[in-house]
């Protein structure tokens, strides 16, 4: 793996062994930001991303912003200061310029839990341990496509089917009736 030391200010160490911002030996909380491709190793970071469908969560940028491509009225409705600390902050997205302010902060409030749930269990991991992996790549699809005007989902896989299902039910129920087998 490829690891930038531009990190290391803000990676969440699980395991610190000298004194320099990285050393042979520590331990760090790390999330897969290039896939390995051919002859080329993975890359990863400290900074540490958690995308919903509203919200994006950021470790290592602690500043919180709205999206520019909602509209700068609505962006001013989002007084997020209660989230503002000095360890993540959060990224409103485009897809929120639909949804109510409340399934938003809903959204929020959820990818905080996971944060925290995720830096405490990395604490007391083994080494190598996977916390946490992305979903299929057609679940992040679903998740950032604007369901307005769809009028169905069409599969034909059974076992994708179940999983979009699954998802459906838990992220976005008001549209699982546009799932169809």
């Amino acid at each position: 793996c490829y690891f930038d030391l531009q990190g290391v200010p803000t990676a969440l160490f699980t395991h610190k062994i000298g004194k320099k911002p990285l050393c042979i030996g520590d331990e760090l909380l790390v999330q897969i930001s290039r896939e390995a491709v051919k002859t080329k190793a993975p890359t990863v970071t400290g900074n540490l991303n958690l995308t919903g469908r509203y919200a994006v969560l950021t470790h290592g940028n602690t500043r919180i912003g709205v999206s520019s491509k909602i509209p700068k009225k609505e962006r001013d409705a989002y007084k997020l200061q209660a989230y503002q600390n000095d360890r993540f902050g959060i990224i409103v997205r485009t897809n929120a310029k639909e949804a109510p302010f409340e399934a938003v902060v809903k959204e929020i409030e959820d990818l905080k839990k996971e944060y925290e749930r995720l830096t405490s269990n990395a604490m007391s991991r083994v080494c190598f341990s996977c916390l946490k992996s992305a979903p299929p790549s057609y679940i992040t699809d679903l998740k950032n496509v604007y369901m307005d005007g769809m009028e169905e989902i069409l599969v034909n896989d059974a076992e994708i089917y179940e999983k979009i299902c699954s998802y459906f039910k838990k992220e976005m129920p008001e549209n699982l009736e546009l799932v169809h087998f």
